[in-house]
């Protein structure tokens, strides 16, 4: 036996030469010193460290279990790259495990505890000034470290540091553009630990995993490095083997829950008029064999698997559609963000570094990436029609009640509807036959816009609205008329809807927000906790007030007649939009999208004007049961712009 392999006598000496070598080679693959693709031979390792090969072949297959390195063939490895599937899981594993330290830690933190956190913000912040990036991603695991052994928590702490190389292996891969972001959110949630506020940690600490979350998707993104991400759910059939959609291996963990293969989900019937489309199914939906997530982790884990397919999903299936995945939703479909703390914020291929909008957001990315053809959704107060207009789509919310909703998860029943989203009208005039057969088909030949409801628009976007709504009406030979509401009207009937929805929304889900507490996003659970706070009175009287507004508006409309609305407050924000900003946009967004939902009318949004490059959709809605109208006038509409152009 050689002097290496003398040195490894004892079981002692040699579990403490694996763990060196493990050590070693892991921080020089997290720190980027090996690159991915790196060839690792047990001979030059063994040499470099003086070891014998036993240690050094128990060191790599380790780092192999944990995903630094990767068998080429039997007797070739090499330093793997950054796996997204493993990527997702351990975003959510942080969303869960950290949010639980961040509130310990400001609940349990010593005097000594909260100065050092503060010390390691003050030198991240420096080291950051200095543009020393290097030196971040060990102050970040410093950082998160000190956070776990402040919750007075081994176990927490011992979770933490498992993942914490990985941790630090992500963050350095975004370093470049997360580093300023990343460390003012660092200074926040330290600020709430030392303050004392486990509240406040909690959702700061949830904001920071997110952030970093759709840093790293937006990188995969940009580079098309994205590999297949695994599922949530344990479908075997989706994590075996890669699979193409158009020929692309981009697989965004922000789209999809359960991902396109190589076999649908669900085949669609032979012959059928919807014969190879390709359908993306919000997560609300029941499909059978499969389990239903609503955009949130914790209720997934908890629901078995569905004993049937939601008819709403069988009748496109029996048209001979194929649903090829599980498309992602905000968390119950209580936003119109389209931004998903858990899952992370899809792409916007219409308008790059936008958000795509909500809730139906992993449908409307799906079509509008290519992924799919037809995206299957949900619109409560513009969950379809937003990210239409976002993302340069057709969104259409059907008539309330005119499309079956059973193995549907609901929000606000009052309110809720299918809807479709398609990148040209010719399919969802197809799907609307399939899903909605006896709708009318009156042709449209009288506009109407409601000046109430827009008091909120930019000037320049009000601009674009009127000036599309009066071309629309000469090209179809349609006449443009005002409604006359008072604003203060405008806002009781939108106060009014407002109350129906968060009362339902609760009524719904109170059970599982109240059972659960940090399950949802802090803004998610806020407005859930708005419905828990109303009483049977408030409720009572806001009913009474939609009725009235419903027959008010109904008294508008005819056969033949159209509002003619923009589908959003302006065009789609940025990703980076601050959250008192965008506050202002949901606000002005809901202002106009309510109205369609609170008439149960159909309603459909075209991408018929821009703003700069952006898109802006224009809402068109009408009597309830005439959706086909709608649709015919959005291909005159289409048939009109591809002249003119």
């Amino acid at each position: 036996m050689s002097s290496r392999e003398d040195h490894d006598g004892g079981t002692g000496a040699l579990s403490s030469f694996v763990e060196t070598v493990t050590r070693e080679l892991r921080q020089q693959i997290v720190s980027g010193r090996l690159a991915v693709g790196t060839r690792l031979t047990e001979r030059s390792i063994a040499e470099e460290f003086g070891f014998s090969r036993v240690p050094v072949r128990e060191a790599l297959r380790i780092l192999e279990g944990e995903g630094f390195v990767r068998t080429r063939s039997p007797r070739v490895r090499v330093v793997a790259g950054v796996d997204d599937a493993d990527a997702g899981d351990l975003f959510d594993v942080r969303s869960t495990v950290e949010t639980l330290t961040a509130a310990r830690a400001a609940e349990h933190a010593t005097d000594e505890q909260r100065a050092w956190l503060h010390a390691i913000v003050q030198e991240g912040q420096e080291r950051l000034l200095r543009g020393e990036l290097e030196a971040l991603p060990g102050l970040n695991a410093r950082l998160h470290t000190a956070i776990a052994s402040a919750a007075d928590s081994p176990m927490l702490l011992g979770l933490v540091n498992q993942i914490m190389p990985k941790v630090t292996w992500y963050y350095t891969a975004v370093v470049g553009e997360r580093a300023l972001s990343s460390w003012r959110e660092h200074a926040e949630l330290a600020a709430a630990i030392v303050a004392g506020d486990a509240d406040e940690a909690r959702h700061r600490m949830r904001e920071h995993v997110a952030g970093t979350r759709f840093a790293y998707l937006d990188r995969t993104l940009r580079t098309a490095s994205v590999t297949a991400t695994a599922p949530v759910e344990e479908d075997a059939a989706r994590s075996a083997g890669p699979a193409t959609i158009d020929g692309s291996h981009r697989r965004d963990h922000a789209v999809w829950r359960v991902r396109p293969a190589a076999v649908p989900l669900l085949r669609g019937a032979r012959g059928g008029v919807l014969g190879g489309a390709r359908v993306a199914v919000k997560d609300l939906y029941a499909l059978r064999g499969h389990a239903v997530g609503a955009g949130n982790p914790v209720f997934l884990s908890r629901a078995g698997r569905e004993d049937s397919t939601a008819p709403a999903v069988q009748a496109l299936v029996d048209a001979g559609a194929d649903v090829v995945g599980i498309a992602q939703c905000d968390e119950f479909a209580f936003s119109i963000a389209g931004v998903n703390e858990h899952y992370g914020v899809p792409v916007n291929p219409r308008a790059p570094g936008h958000l795509v909008g909500g809730s139906s957001s992993g449908p409307a990315a799906a079509v509008a990436l290519g992924q799919a053809d037809l995206g299957l959704g949900t619109d409560t107060a513009g969950s379809v029609r937003v990210p239409a207009a976002y993302a340069g789509l057709y969104g259409l919310r059907t008539t309330h009640g005119s499309v079956d909703m059973a193995g549907v998860v609901p929000l606000a029943p009052s309110f809720d509807a299918v809807g479709l989203l398609t990148r040209e009208p010719e399919l969802l005039s197809r799907a609307l036959d399939v899903i909605a057969p006896d709708s009318a088909s009156e042709p449209i030949t009288r506009l109407l816009m409601v000046p109430a409801l827009m008091r909120r628009l930019p000037q320049h976007v009000l601009r674009v609205v009127r000036e599309t709504a009066e071309s629309l009406a000469r090209g179809i030979g349609a006449e443009l008329d005002l409604v006359q509401l008072t604003e203060e009207t405008a806002r009781g009937w939108y106060a009014a809807f407002r109350t129906v929805q968060h009362a339902e929304a609760w009524a719904c889900h109170g059970a599982f927000v109240e059972a659960n507490p940090g399950a949802l996003a802090h803004q998610a659970e806020e407005r859930f906790l708005a419905g828990r706070a109303l009483d049977a009175a408030q409720v009572d009287a806001a009913r009474e007030s939609v009725e009235a507004a419903r027959a008010a508006v109904l008294t508008w409309l005819a056969p033949g007649t159209a509002l003619a609305l923009p589908a959003t407050s302006g065009p789609p924000p940025r990703r980076d939009t601050p959250n008192d900003e965008f506050g202002f946009t949901r606000q002005a967004t809901l202002e106009l999208t309510f109205l369609p939902s609170l008439a149960g009318l159909p309603a459909l949004t075209a991408p018929l004007a821009e703003v700069g490059t952006l898109p802006l959709g224009i809402t068109l809605a009408t009597v309830p049961g005439h959706d086909r109208g709608l649709v015919d006038l959005a291909r005159r509409a289409a048939r009109i712009q591809q002249a003119a152009s």
